[in-house]
This record gives structure tokens, C-alpha cells and sequence, in this order.
């Protein structure tokens, strides 16, 4: 049963930023439907989809909801998977929509998680701090 659901639900992130990603007309309507799922976390649902819908949210303009889809953030009892992800996109968004206090907060906490990161990784986590400063520095 949870295979089926979860095979579902990928189906319908597939569909939106199908839609979103080619301008189809329903793109919008598609979207609004993966986030009033992602607000009800049904059975299937993966942490993973809060993130494509709150990228999905974003590329449809609507920051508010991108933001309020990163900030769903489902743990369960095992590892917090996706956690420096969810905070980098989630200061990128604060800090789009104003909340500059929110921002800050997703920035030292995925800063704290990036302290020593492998090589590949260096270059984003420098980027963050970067953004991190200039978000400190603003009055």
C-alpha cells in the first residue's frame, strides 16, 4: 500500500513540474495540488517532496508558500536526511521574502552542519557564508 501511495505522489510532482517547467496552463493548478497534499502529509509521502514542492512554489511565484513547503520538514526517529539542503534552501527563500531573522537562522545552522565539508561541497558552503555575511551586515 505504501509503494502504491508513494508511487502516486511522485506521479503528481512529476505531472506539476512538468507543467511548471513547459508553461502548460495547468501548471499552476498542479502545483497548488502537490502543496495542499504536502500540507496534509499523506501516506506516501517522502521528505524529499517538500523540497520539489517549495521549488515548485517558486518557480510559480509564490515565495510565501515555497517558504511554508521547506519549513514542513518531516523527522522521523532515524537521520535527518536532507537537513543542510532544507536549510540552504529555506535561508535562500527567508531571505527572498524578507525574513531576514529566518534566514539568518537556516544560514548558521546549515553553516554549523558544513563546518569541514568535502571538497565538492566547499564552494556552496562558502557561498552560504557569503550570503550569510551580507544578510548580517544589512540594517
Amino acid at each position: 500500500m505504501l509503494v502504491a501511495a508513494r508511487t502516486s505522489r511522485c506521479a503528481d510532482l512529476l505531472e506539476a513540474l512538468l507543467a511548471t517547467v513547459t508553461r502548460q496552463h495547468t501548471g499552476a493548478t498542479l502545483v497548488a495540488q502537490v502543496d495542499s497534499l504536502s500540507r496534509r502529509n499523506p501516506s506516501g509521502w517522502s521528505e524529499t517532496f517538500n523540497l520539489v514542492d517549495a521549488q515548485l512554489l517558486e518557480a510559480q511565484g509564490n515565495l510565501p508558500g515555497a517558504l511554508a513547503a521547506v519549513r514542513r520538514r518531516v523527522y522521523g526517529l532515524g537521520k535527518r536526511r536532507y537537513l543542510s539542503t532544507y536549510l540552504r534552501v529555506e535561508g535562500h527563500l527567508a531571505a527572498r521574502v524578507g525574513d531576514t531573522a529566518g534566514a539568518i537562522r537556516a544560514y548558521e545552522h546549515y553553516l554549523a552542519l558544513r563546518a569541514n565539508p568535502d571538497p565538492p561541497l566547499r564552494a556552496e558552503r562558502d557561498s552560504i557564508r557569503a550570503e550569510l555575511a551580507q544578510l548580517v551586515r544589512e540594517p
